[in-house]
């Protein structure tokens, strides 16, 4: 089985993610907004309008919060799911941390400490207990935040017992926060892996690792949609095996199923510009796909396949060239001949039954026209 890539599996899980919370998230940036909001009319009652501590925190929560809020609310539309919306989000948290700084120092230049720690603790919790951001994310700013926090509070004389109670309240929420976020993320990641794990199940043929036939049926008809968008052309390959039921016979199924294992590895490692997929389609019946191609690489690509099954070299005492072969249809389409998904394979695989009756050990590129039914012959 083929490893996952690292950096996939973290931008799918990511996409994911963001996909999973996103409503989660929207109601947060809301939430927070109407609690800046709360927070500045507070502030008005508490201080007055003509206090001039008052305007030094307006000036922090209307001209720069709340308008970065409505901002990373509308990135939450605006951006893909793709897209790092937690860069955003973490942005916001940032200017909200050093608002909250900005707050306390506001106070404390007129000499109006707070009794409590309830707006920084409270900072924190809606910090820790938001969805949008990962764990380490969240610890990365939260630590800090609270240790300036702290620092802050002793530099314009906070009472000693509060400030060793906000100090115990912030490591308490820091080490219960981080444990939460932790287990949560750890939690998402584990659901992403089962279904990432299922799907990949569903997807591949057991004995060799190949796409499978619902994979194919998923695949091929928007890869055609995406030649004909990208004015690109796309070919299709059948692959078979020659005289296989020769090989099972006087080799036996399990010998068989490895004969069948070299030849799929063989398949997927035919290198070509663009992208391949190569795919078990039943028995000993393969189908590659290459896109983008040229009309003028599929000689090549024929070539590739051919050599790439007979550089195994495993020995067939059943067949006419002693060693294990293949014979390929080839079918191209592009803008210039568009032609359906059944149509494309009927191409193929009349390609096949051409390149069988030559003789086999070899490949022919079907021409461009009306299918015809026909049997095929292993």
């Amino acid at each position: 089985m083929v490893k996952p890539n690292t950096q996939a599996f973290e931008r799918n899980f990511i996409t994911y993610y963001n996909r999973t919370y996103l409503t989660a998230k929207r109601v947060g940036l809301v939430l927070a907004w109407v609690g800046e909001l709360l927070y500045a009319i507070w502030d008005g009652m508490y201080l007055g309008q003509y206090h001039p501590a008052f305007w030094l925190i307006i000036l922090g929560r209307m001209l720069f919060v709340t308008p970065l809020i409505a901002l990373v609310y509308y990135k939450t539309h605006a951006l893909p799911v793709e897209g790092r919306l937690d860069r955003w989000l973490m942005a916001g948290v940032v200017l909200m941390g050093l608002n909250v700084l900005w707050v306390l120092h506001a106070y404390q230049s007129y000499g109006l400490l707070p009794s409590d720690s309830f707006g920084p603790v409270m900072y924190l919790m809606v910090v820790y207990f938001f969805p949008g951001l990962f764990w380490w994310q969240k610890a990365a700013f939260g630590a800090p935040f609270a240790i300036l926090c702290v620092l802050q509070l002793n530099y314009y004389g906070y009472p000693q017992f509060l400030l060793i109670n906000t100090s115990v309240y912030m490591l308490l929420l820091l080490v219960a926060g981080t444990f939460n976020s932790f287990a949560f993320d750890r939690y998402a990641r584990g659901n992403f892996f089962k279904n990432q794990l299922l799907t990949q199940m569903a997807a591949t043929d057991k004995l060799t690792g190949l796409a499978n036939r619902y994979r194919f049926d998923e695949t091929l008809e928007s890869l055609i949609s995406n030649s004909y968008q990208s004015h690109t052309g796309l070919a299709l390959a059948f692959v078979d095996i020659d005289w296989f039921k020769r090989y099972n016979d006087h080799y036996g199924h399990m010998q068989g199923d490895i004969c069948l294992t070299r030849v799929a590895d063989a398949l997927a490692h035919v290198q070509m510009p663009g992208e391949s997929l190569a795919v078990r389609f039943g028995g000993e019946e393969f189908i590659l796909i290459c896109h983008p191609i040229n009309e003028k690489d599929l000689n090549r690509w024929g070539e590739r396949i051919l050599q790439a099954v007979s550089s195994t070299a495993m020995p067939h005492a059943e067949s006419d060239f002693g060693h294990v072969t293949v014979s390929a249809g080839i079918a191209y389409t592009d803008t210039h001949h568009i032609m359906s998904r059944s149509d494309l394979m009927l191409l193929a695989d009349e390609a096949l039954y051409q390149a069988k009756q030559s003789g086999r050990n070899r490949f022919v590129i079907s021409p461009f026209r009306v299918p015809t039914r026909i049997k095929n012959e292993s």
